[in-house]
């Protein structure tokens, strides 16, 4: 993954195996990473509260959609809510992040 985001270092792993979380922040996460999805799924998109540190409330929150599905996505989890759309079929997730 380094060569789509070369200046964004890990050193921490993270596989989800059909993994569906509501509204949170990273707490372990310092600094941007990424997440690609695997796996027959559909539905499942990562939804990112575009408004970043100022809000915490998954009710004020206006998240963006992305889609994942054999796509990488480099983001900030620990200053931006985040959140698993619905899915339906096999969905695992890599996430890689600094810690």
């Amino acid at each position: 993954m380094n060569h789509h985001f070369p200046d964004i270092g890990y050193n921490t792993l993270q596989l989800n195996h059909n993994a569906q979380m509501g509204a949170h922040k990273d707490s372990n996460n310092k600094g941007s990473g990424f997440i690609i999805g695997i796996g027959n799924y559909h539905g499942g998109e990562i939804a990112i509260d575009k408004l970043g540190k100022k809000n915490n409330k998954d009710e004020t929150a206006v998240y963006v959609d992305y889609d994942i599905r054999r796509k990488a996505l480099a983001f900030d989890g620990a200053n931006h809510l985040h959140k698993v759309r619905a899915f339906t079929g096999t969905r695992i997730t890599i996430v890689a992040y600094y810690q």
